[in-house]
């Protein structure tokens, strides 16, 4: 038997009325349809606030922003501007950045093998299985947590960029991640078929395959490399011989253990999570034998403290939020006050709070990005945040045209998701809480996207107005 459909001639004929009864209704619709929303949402008297100085700032003037291209790449983007900033005031020089395509390809072979591994070590699963479909179907995506980042580091070390420069694949990784997926998923389908003994053999021809692949697409990483560069100061160039990835991490790292830095996320869901206790996600480890993602779930005024404290010491900060909400591109703010939306559309349901929307996956930490800056008030309260962002730019001399943004400090209470902390910065008290077994989540728990970064495209209007 049909169910009859509630919404019926007449309560359509009543919407209609109701749209026509406001006037207001009619001129945001013209608006709106010939221009968009982005006009008619933004708030002219909070654009007067909107501010690009800081008074306390990491960035050197006229430093050029990264760019990922079409890629997932943020995490990784933000995790090495975190480092590059020490390099250039370190050695006084214009600008520095360290080849993202080199942990790409290491990122890509890694992850092949933790897939074919995950299916070797699992021989039981069906494709009906809840982990089996999120395997096959997470696994080559270029999103991924900051703890993929440090396994990276820790294993295969760093180089600059103009040891292995951007192709045309790591700024646009569909085509490669589909042709990876296509040697994966049909190796995973030998596995199935074929006795256990024969699947280690397996599983290296079939990472060889990958290997070639990937320096098809990306080239070969280096062994060793020369770095040349030249001080501002008197534009003296120097060349550096015979360095290897792991060589020039010691130098850029001055010893810092990757996974001393400590991740503390603000998730107020507190019918299922709770403050001051570690949560763990499983399958999250880009590499074998790598960590997972741990968590610190805390109040939203320690990560503010924190985030301050190291930024104030002269360390960038890696940190993760929903720039899919009150994101201006015209002026390269992230502000959950100058885009009214409220206004024009009418509110959401009363009590659908951060809490609610991660649990609902209306905000998710889908790009990482890293802190640079802050401007405090006269209590030593956060007004703003300078943000380093992986977009490009379109003028790299004129403040909010060059890649960074603004980040008011309600949208940080409202959005941000994680930030990445060292352990130095920290108090003795919420170290002690790392030491603590973290409570394990599953990979498609509604919290694991909340904090996985994805892939989000920078707004066709970044720069300039239509």
């Amino acid at each position: 038997m049909l169910k009859r459909s509630n919404l019926s001639s007449d309560f359509l004929e009543d919407c209609r009325k109701r749209f026509k009864e406001d006037p207001s209704n009619t001129a945001f619709r013209n608006a709106i349809t010939m221009t968009g929303t982005l006009p008619i949402s933004t708030d002219s008297n909070r654009v007067n606030e909107v501010s690009h100085v800081f008074m306390n700032s990491i960035k050197k003037k006229n430093l050029k922003a990264t760019d990922q291209g079409h890629s997932g790449r943020c995490w990784m983007f933000a995790g090495l501007n975190m480092f590059r900033h020490a390099i250039i005031n370190g050695m006084d020089i214009e600008n520095f950045e360290f080849s993202e395509t080199y942990l790409f390809f290491y990122d890509k072979f890694e992850r092949s093998n933790t897939f074919l591994k995950w299916f070797i070590d699992n021989p039981g699963s069906k494709p009906e299985d809840r982990d089996f479909s999120y395997i096959l179907a997470m696994n080559m995506e270029d999103g991924g947590w900051f703890n993929c980042f440090a396994n990276l580091v820790n294993k295969y070390g760093l180089v600059p960029k103009d040891a292995m420069k951007e192709t045309a694949n790591s700024l646009y990784s569909e085509d490669m991640n589909h042709l990876i997926k296509e040697k994966l998923h049909s190796a995973v389908h030998w596995f199935r078929k074929n006795p256990k003994k024969d699947l280690e053999a397996k599983r290296e021809e079939v990472m060889t395959d990958i290997y070639k692949l990937l320096v098809l697409f990306l080239g070969e990483p280096p062994h060793s490399f020369k770095w040349a560069f030249t001080k501002d100061e008197n534009e003296q160039a120097s060349i550096l011989y015979g360095i290897t990835p792991n060589m020039f991490k010691n130098m850029i790292t001055s010893g810092l253990e990757m996974h001393d830095f400590y991740s503390l996320v603000n998730l107020p869901i507190s019918s299922r999570l709770k403050y001051k206790t570690l949560y763990s996600i499983k399958e999250t480890s880009n590499i074998y034998e790598g960590q997972n993602c741990n968590m610190l779930n805390m109040p939203i005024e320690e990560l503010t403290k924190y985030a301050k404290k190291s930024i104030l010491s002269g360390f960038p900060v890696w940190f993760s939020g929903d720039v899919s909400q009150d994101l201006h591109p015209w002026y390269s703010a992230l502000d959950d006050k100058l885009i009214d939306h409220k206004t024009v559309f009418g509110p959401v349901q009363k009590g659908y709070d951060k809490g609610a929307r991660l649990e609902m996956c209306t905000t998710q930490g889908n790009h990482a990005m890293t802190l640079t800056g802050v401007n405090l008030d006269e209590n030593g309260n956060p007004i703003n945040w300078q943000v380093e962002n992986s977009w490009g730019y379109y003028d790299h001399e004129t403040p909010g045209e060059d890649g960074w943004f603004t980040m008011s400090h309600s949208w940080f209470k409202k959005y941000l998701v994680e930030i990445v902390i060292h352990k130095n910065y920290l108090s003795r008290t919420v170290r002690k809480l790392f030491d603590q077994k973290p409570i394990e989540l599953n990979p498609w728990d509604s919290v694991a996207p909340a904090t996985r970064i994805g892939c989000v495209d920078a707004p066709k209007n970044l720069w300039k107005r239509k």
